[in-house]
């Protein structure tokens, strides 16, 4: 991402001011206020939010030389910056339903405003691009013809007065090699105020091949038809094709016009949107390869009353013992060699996603997210007729987990929480090594606006930054961790789990970094059934210290093992250790 010109990103200045501060102790100019301002002006910069964590740390390190300090300023100025963002935001995402339709494409295909900033996208484009939520198409490595901005590209395809029902075609090429692609336009919304939306899609030129004589032989194609399907297709006008053939306007027209009724298509958007869906055909091989590469996983949708849709995967031995895992930010689905070791252990992993996450609806109206969670496993579990089971979860979903488990109390034999934060009373600064924790472990015990503020600053800059991103900027410091999340297929595991998480909006996600970071010992204690703790001892996002304490203070319904050596992603490194102490748990809980 390119710097942002805001006062936050010179970290010089901000460290001036606070050597300046230290060192005089007495700049009556120079006040926690003037740093909350810098602080404030990076709340829409993702690449400013390292430097804005560490100045809220650095005010503390400089604490105790400054005096007492009731740092009320810094917290005003937090939370006039949350309700100034929040009052202006529009939400970055656009619901289920347009992210189910976008996710019919294997081509890339972005919803984006009419200055390329994106409101959706599908699986596909983030994983060809790695371009997060929120980010803009100008991004992308590509360049069009005459050096043209995508932005001016898409406010021209949305000009008033334009046909909706017309695509537009642009060549461009790909920065790193030069070869040709080609973005397609299509409006959705024409400019009205200046504002607008379209969908774009990329459509790589090296997709023609197989995609062509397939088309070819279904639509019964002249080989002149295909060769003017391939120019249009690379963003060529009528014109253009008539000009590098040596041939009339008038018969190249005439051409397309055939092709255009032999392939069914009553304007250009049709005959795009059906040369695209048979080169897709084509991609599908792609997809049941995955398919084939993970024989024990399954996905599934449940209806529920009101029409609601919740969506499953299982995992393992699906006639195995039954644990329902609750889907977190960065885990939903599992890699295939740990699907492996679920199948050869006998158990299946039902992962369900949480209401307005992934393909699951939001709850019907008068009722929590909580007690719909709730129904929805029952609901599940009846179906398959398993009368009970355990609930587990990793990560920043733990006290979402334990507010369910009270509500599931009569169907569980255990709950399992594996690499997941503990209450915030046993978490220390002294423990903490990653930025984020540090700062919302200070704010959260005596700056409860300030700790608002880090929440959503943090979940804009992680959307915006998207998984990859943000885990470099998180783990820097432990290039191990980072060498192993950042393998393809751990990778891919990780956006599967954010996306499902993000697909409806960033709600659930920020109540999760909220809810993990507070104290939920009352809704551990309002559980009743045994609980298995698995934790590493090098997790770098969630220290072992504090783990400890907490096993201690309920050691008489915790079983708790130390994985030597493990990190923040313990299931890629012991998968085998901890599948053996889950089977274990489920044999002494007489499941």
């Amino acid at each position: 991402m390119r710097p942002s010109n805001c006062a936050l990103c010179p970290m010089g200045v901000v460290k001036r001011l606070l050597l300046r501060m230290h060192m005089s102790r007495k700049s009556p100019h120079i006040s926690s206020a003037t740093i909350a301002k810098l602080i404030s002006q990076g709340t829409d910069d993702p690449d400013a939010f390292d430097s804005l964590m560490t100045q809220w740390n650095a005010l503390f390190e400089l604490q105790a030389g400054l005096g007492e300090r009731s740092f009320a300023d810094v917290e005003a100025a937090a939370l006039s910056t949350i309700g100034a963002t929040s009052a202006d935001a529009r939400p970055a995402l656009v619901g289920r339903k347009v992210a189910e339709m976008l996710e019919t494409f294997e081509s890339p295909v972005f919803l984006v405003r009419e200055n390329g900033k994106i409101l959706a996208q599908n699986t596909s484009a983030v994983q060809a691009f790695d371009l997060s939520a929120e980010a803009s198409l100008g991004e992308l490595p590509l360049d069009l013809e005459a050096d043209v901005p995508i932005a001016d590209a898409i406010r021209a395809a949305l000009a008033p007065g334009a046909n909706s029902n017309e695509t537009t075609l642009i060549r461009a090429y790909w920065s790193t090699d030069d070869s040709p692609l080609t973005l397609s336009i299509i409006p959705s919304k024409l400019l009205v105020e200046g504002r607008g939306e379209a969908l774009v899609f990329v459509v790589d030129a090296r997709w023609k091949t197989a995609a062509t004589d397939l088309i070819k032989r279904e639509f019964e194609l002249t080989k002149s038809e295909c060769q003017l399907l391939a120019a249009f297709l690379d963003g060529q006008t009528t014109q253009d094709m008539a000009a590098s053939r040596n041939r009339s306007h008038a018969t190249i027209r005439t051409q397309f016009h055939n092709l255009m009724t032999k392939m069914g298509a009553r304007s250009q958007t049709e005959l795009f949107r059906n040369a695209l869906s048979v080169s897709q055909f084509v991609d599908k091989v792609e997809a049941i390869a995955d398919v084939l590469r993970h024989p024990h996983r399954k996905r599934v949708n449940v209806m529920r009353p009101g029409g609601r849709s919740v969506e499953i995967t299982l995992s393992g031995d699906f006639n195995g013992q039954p644990f329902v895992f609750i889907n977190s930010t960065v885990n939903y689905t599992f890699e295939r060699k740990i699907e492996q070791i679920f199948f050869e252990a006998g158990i299946c992993i039902f992962s369900i996603c949480r209401p307005s996450t992934g393909d699951t609806d939001p709850p019907m109206e008068g009722v929590t997210a909580i007690e719909t969670s709730a129904q929805d496993i029952e609901a599940v579990m009846d179906q398959l007729g398993h009368s009970k089971f355990f609930l587990m979860t990793s990560n920043l979903t733990i006290a979402f987990m334990y507010r369910v488990a009270q509500r599931l109390s009569e169907r569980l034999h255990g709950i399992i929480q594996l690499a997941a934060p503990v209450p915030v009373k046993y978490q220390h600064v002294e423990d903490e090594t990653v930025p984020w924790a540090m700062g919302m472990v200070r704010a959260v015990k005596s700056h409860p606006f300030m700790a608002d503020f880090i929440v959503k600053s943090g979940v804009t800059a992680w959307v915006k930054m998207g998984p990859k991103a943000f885990m470099k900027l998180q783990f820097m410091k432990h290039k191990d961790l980072l060498h192993r999340v950042l393998q393809p297929e751990p990778m891919a595991e990780h956006y599967s789990g954010f996306n499902a998480f993000t697909a409806q909006g960033t709600a659930t996600m920020a109540y999760d970094v909220k809810s993990s970071y507070h104290d939920f010992s009352d809704d551990i204690r309002g559980t009743s059934c045994p609980i298995l703790v698995v934790h590493g001892t090098n997790d770098e996002m969630f220290p072992i210290g504090p783990v400890r304490k907490f096993a201690a203070d309920f050691k008489g319904r915790v079983s708790f093992i130390e994985l030597h050596d493990a990190g923040w992603c313990p299931l890629d490194t012991h998968a085998l250790q901890i599948v053996a102490e889950m089977t274990a748990f489920a044999k002494s809980c007489d499941a």
